[in-house]
């Protein structure tokens, strides 16, 4: 099986990458988000917030999110700013105001679009809001800029999608609105017990996809057969006891030796550029 990397993916060891953090508002209700317990903050002015990116030379590859990154008044002019600098950027939203990214798509390397479910009132009722237009607008993405990565991320969810026959629903609808890529995630959540949870590894266990410890083994795949089955670049991302305590499992290491093993890949090569111009090297 492939592995994209064989360490943590959400520890962020992924390549040196800015991430930029807009604002913390947002106009959906993902229980799962990890921004839904965000707090407001004050906002430095976006010539400031473009100026603190660009500076940040070592780190040429741009992921900006949210809350939900379309609801920020100036990101037209920020994606404009920082362009000439950097070598790629990426916008992750939730879909409903896809219209705002039409003046910057030809800027962009990749969309990523959080979709939960094929059925639009499903999805409404988990993410809280429509796709704008049904998604008919990644189809004119992508005409503007043929380079452009589309992707859906869609969280698997008891209540959303469950089963196999549920991913193969959802492949072919992406592939209809015009997407290249698939993400099925598995979801983060605080509870011990989170009955929404679906371990995708299970699931695909008689795939061949089985990953018993995410923590030491890695948590972002590309099996081949998903590809296959489904029709379009599919990729996994699974978790680990340390974001979800439903994922329950025996590690092959101890407590102690498992945290000397996270400890030093927390976040050794990402930053995390937040609204009010402050840099950190996590998500705090």
């Amino acid at each position: 099986m492939k592995k994209r990397n064989c360490k943590n993916y959400c520890m962020g060891v992924m390549g040196p990458r800015l991430v930029i953090k807009v604002n913390n508002s947002c106009n959906g209700k993902c229980y799962f988000c990890v921004g839904h317990n965000n707090k407001p903050l004050p906002t430095v002015d976006v010539d400031v917030l473009a100026k603190k990116a660009i500076e940040l030379e070592k780190y040429p590859n741009v992921l900006i999110l949210g809350g939900e990154p379309t609801m920020y008044e100036h990101l037209e002019k920020l994606v404009k700013k920082i362009a000439p600098y950097k070598k790629k950027i990426t916008i992750t939203t939730n879909g409903s105001n896809l219209s705002c990214l039409l003046p910057i798509v030809k800027y962009l390397d990749k969309i990523i679009v959080s979709i939960m479910h094929y059925d639009k009132q499903r999805n409404k009722d988990i993410v809280g809001v429509y796709l704008e237009d049904e998604g008919r607008l990644i189809k004119t993405f992508a005409s503007i800029n043929p380079k452009l990565k589309l992707r859906v991320n869609c969280v698997m969810l008891k209540s959303g999608i469950a089963t196999i026959e549920d991913m193969k629903k959802m492949a072919d609808y992406v592939k209809e609105l015009g997407f290249n890529s698939l993400r099925f995630s598995e979801v983060t959540s605080p509870k011990l017990y989170d009955e929404d949870f679906v371990n995708i590894s299970y699931l695909l266990k008689d795939y061949g996809v089985h990953q018993k410890d995410t923590v030491t083994h890695g948590c972002y795949l590309e099996p081949p057969i998903l590809e296959e089955m489904f029709g379009i670049k599919t990729i996994l991302n699974l978790t680990c006891i340390l974001k979800a305590p439903s994922k329950i499992y025996k590690t092959e290491l101890t407590e102690e030796e498992m945290l000397e093993e996270i400890e030093p890949m927390q976040n050794v090569d990402s930053l995390v550029l937040h609204q009010n111009g402050i840099v950190y090297n996590d998500f705090q």
